[in-house]
C-alpha cells in the first residue's frame, strides 16, 4: 500500500448526532469510505468496543487450523490426490513470511484482519504469492483499505462487492476481483445486507451516548466538583473590580489579597456520587449494549441463572455460540478462496473439486471431566462396554505408554526422587510394628486372638487396637499339636537368617509391587512384613519357618494363574516369601528344627 494512502487519509472529528445519521444513510449509495471513517472514529473513542473486537478476534486467531482431505461421496477413505492436495495446501500456509515493519500479515494476522468484517461488514485482503520450498505459497497478506473497495452504484449492475482500484470519491470506475489474488470477507447477518450487517451500526446511538456521557461527566466535574470561590463586597465599583480580578486570578495563581470591602469566601464543591448521574448511566448502559451484541453476553447481564457460577456458564454457553460462528465464517472463506488459490497456482485451472482439502478452525468444547468421569464410571458398572481409547480421550488425558510412571489414590504430584529413594528404603527397613503397613501399603487383613479366633483390621487404627489387645498376624497353635519347639534350645543350633538368593527374590518382588497400579498389587500386610523381613535377612522363628512351609504348599497353585508371567499378584507374594529358594530353604529348616528338638 502507498504512503499517499495514509498521508492524504481524513478522520472524522466532533461528530454530531445528524452526520451520524446522514453517513450511516449515505452509505446506501455503495460507497464504504465514509462509514468506515465513522467505524474508525468509534474504535478510537470507545475503549470498551477496542477491547471487546480484540478479544474476539484474539480469540478466532488462537483457534487451532486444521486442513483436512476431501473423501468422496461412497468412499470411507480420501484417494491419493486428496493425500496430495491436503499435504499441499498444508505447507503452502506454513510459508507466509511478511516483511518486518511492513503492514503485512501471516495467517494469524490475516484470520484477525478478516473478523473485522463481523462489526464493519466488509473485510478485504490481497494475496502476495511468492516461490518458496519447490511451491508457489503466500508470502504474506495485504489489507485492502476501504477506499478502495464499493457496491456499484448503477441499478443495471449486479449488486457485489468490487474494487476500486483509483480508491477517488466515486464508484465510477470499478472492477471485480482478480480471481486467486484476494480473501474477500461479507459478513451475512440473516438476509441483510452486508452494508446493513455490520455491528458497528447497531452500536452508533450507544457510542453517541458513551462519547456524549464522557463529555458532559467531564464537563459537570469541572464545574461542580472544584471548590466554590464567593466575594463579598461593599459595592463600590473599585471594590467589585478588585473582586473580579482576584477570581479570575485564584484559579492560576492559588492565592488571593483582600483589602477593605472585600471579603473572600470558599465553598466545597457538589459532593454527588459520579455513578448516580445520568451521563454515567449512558456509559454503563452503551458498554453493556457492546459486550451483548458482540461477545453474546457478559457476567452483568440479565439471565434466569444464580451465583457466579450460573452466570459463569451462560457467559462461555453464548460467547461459544459466537465464536462457533464466526469459525464456521472464516473456515468457509478460507476453502472456498485460499485453498482453490493455492492448487489453481500449483496445478492449474483443472478441475480439483472432488479432491479439494479443506480449512477448519477448531473451537474446542469445554467438557466437565468430573461429570463426565462419573457418567464412565456408571456405564462401566451397568456392563456397557466403554472403549479405552474413547475414556481417555474424552477425560482430555493421554493413554500411558509402558516406560510412564503412574500416580495411585492417594500420590502427591511433584515427589522427587530424593523422596521416593527414601520411601524404598524405609519399605526394606524390617517391620516394627509386628507387620504393620503404614500409608498406602496398609491392606485389610486377619488377626488372631489369643483362642485362635480371627478379626478383620479393616483400617490401620483396627490393626493398632488389636495390637494392644495382644492379637497377632498368624494363628497360634493348639498346644497338643506337638508342633511346639524350645525356640532358645533351637536357635543355638540351627541357623535361621534368610539365604542371600531369598532376600534378592523379596527385595525384586517389593520393586515389582511398588510400580503396579494399586489394583493389581499383592501380598496382605503379612506377607509384606515378611517380605521386608526377608529383604534385610532378619532371623526368622522356627513358628514363622513352619508356617512359610504351610504358605508355600497353599499357593503353589498360584504359579498356573494367568498374571504370573505379568508379575501379578501371585508372582509378588510368592516371590516376597523368598521364592522357590524360600520354600526349599523353610522345607531344610524345619527338618533341622525337628531333628535338634528331637535330640
Amino acid at each position: 500500500m502507498p504512503t499517499a494512502y495514509r498521508i492524504q487519509e481524513t478522520d472524522l472529528q466532533n461528530v454530531t448526532p445528524d452526520q451520524v445519521k446522514f453517513i450511516l444513510r449515505n452509505v446506501r449509495n455503495g460507497q464504504l469510505e465514509d462509514q468506515d471513517r465513522l467505524f474508525r472514529l468509534m474504535l478510537d473513542t470507545w475503549p470498551r468496543l477496542r477491547k471487546a473486537i480484540n478479544e474476539v478476534a484474539g480469540s478466532i486467531a488462537r483457534l487451532e487450523i486444521k486442513v483436512s482431505p476431501n473423501i468422496a461421496e461412497g468412499e470411507e477413505e480420501p484417494s491419493d490426490r486428496a493425500i496430495e492436495l491436503q499435504e499441499l495446501v498444508s505447507r503452502s500456509l506454513d510459508c507466509a513470511n511478511p516483511r518486518p515493519g511492513h503492514w503485512e500479515f501471516n495467517l494469524e494476522g490475516a484470520i484477525r484482519a478478516l473478523v473485522d468484517a463481523y462489526i464493519k461488514g466488509t473485510s478485504v485482503l490481497e494475496i502476495v504469492w511468492h516461490l518458496d520450498k519447490g511451491i508457489i505459497a503466500p508470502r504474506c497478506y495485504a489489507p485492502v483499505p476501504a477506499q478502495y473497495t464499493a457496491y456499484p452504484s448503477s441499478s443495471r449492475e449486479i449488486d457485489r462487492l468490487m474494487l476500486s482500484p483509483d480508491g477517488g470519491p466515486t464508484t465510477s470506475r470499478l472492477e471485480d476481483f482478480p480471481e486467486h489474488r484476494f480473501l474477500i470477507g461479507t459478513w451475512v447477518q440473516g438476509g441483510l445486507h452486508p452494508i446493513h450487517a455490520a455491528n458497528l451500526r447497531a452500536l452508533s446511538k450507544y457510542w453517541l451516548a458513551s462519547v456524549y456521557g464522557l463529555g458532559w461527566l467531564m464537563q459537570y466535574s469541572q464545574l461542580f466538583g472544584v471548590p466554590w470561590r464567593h466575594v463579598e463586597t461593599d459595592g463600590s465599583d473599585e471594590a467589585m473590580t478588585k473582586a473580579e480580578k482576584m477570581l479570575s486570578d485564584i484559579g492560576s495563581s492559588g492565592w488571593a489579597v483582600t483589602g477593605p470591602g472585600v471579603d473572600l469566601n470558599l465553598h466545597e464543591g457538589v459532593k454527588s456520587s459520579g455513578d448516580s448521574l445520568p451521563q454515567s448511566h449512558m456509559m454503563d448502559v452503551a458498554d453493556r449494549a457492546c459486550d451483548i451484541l458482540l461477545l453474546g453476553q457478559t457476567l452483568t447481564s440479565d439471565n434466569t441463572g444464580t451465583g457466579s457460577r450460573a452466570l459463569g456458564e451462560v457467559h462461555a454457553s453464548v460467547r461459544s455460540d459466537i465464536l462457533k460462528s464466526i469459525a464456521s465464517w472464516l473456515s468457509s472463506i478460507l476453502s472456498h478462496q485460499l485453498v482453490p488459490a493455492i492448487i489453481a497456482h500449483n496445478y492449474g485451472e483443472e478441475d480439483y473439486n472432488e479432491d479439494m482439502p479443506s480449512i477448519s478452525l477448531e473451537v474446542p468444547v469445554p467438557k466437565d471431566k468430573k461429570d463426565s468421569a462419573e457418567t464412565m464410571k456408571i456405564l462401566i458398572e451397568a456392563g456397557i462396554p466403554v472403549g479405552k481409547k474413547w475414556a481417555y480421550s474424552e477425560l482430555g488425558i493421554p493413554i500411558p505408554t509402558e516406560d510412564d510412571e503412574l500416580l495411585e489414590p492417594g500420590a502427591q504430584l511433584g515427589e522427587d526422587e530424593d523422596n521416593e529413594d527414601n520411601e524404598d528404603k524405609e519399605d526394606e527397613q524390617p517391620d516394627k510394628t509386628g507387620g504393620e503397613d503404614k500409608g498406602s501399603d496398609f491392606e485389610p487383613h486377619l488377626m488372631y486372638d489369643k483362642d485362635g479366633k480371627a478379626h478383620v483390621a479393616l483400617t490401620e487404627e483396627d490393626h493398632l487396637r488389636m495390637q494392644e489387645l495382644g492379637y497377632t498376624h498368624e494363628e497360634e497353635q493348639p498346644a497338643d499339636s506337638g508342633e511346639v519347639f524350645d525356640l532358645e534350645a533351637v536357635r543355638k543350633n540351627v541357623d535361621l537368617q534368610p539365604t542371600e538368593e531369598m532376600a534378592s527374590n523379596a527385595r525384586k518382588s517389593l520393586e515389582v509391587r511398588r510400580t503396579k497400579p494399586k489394583s493389581q498389587r499383592g501380598m496382605t500386610a503379612v506377607g509384606l512384613a515378611r517380605a521386608r523381613d526377608i529383604t534385610n535377612r532378619t532371623t526368622l522363628s522356627p513358628d514363622t519357618v513352619k508356617k512359610m512351609v504351610a504358605w508355600f504348599a497353599r499357593h503353589e497353585v498360584d504359579k498356573k494363574g494367568s498374571t504370573w508371567d505379568e508379575q501379578g499378584k501371585g508372582w509378588q507374594a510368592w516371590n516376597g516369601w523368598g521364592g522357590d529358594a524360600g520354600r526349599a530353604w523353610a522345607k531344610r529348616k524345619v527338618k533341622e528344627l525337628a531333628s535338634k528338638a528331637e535330640a
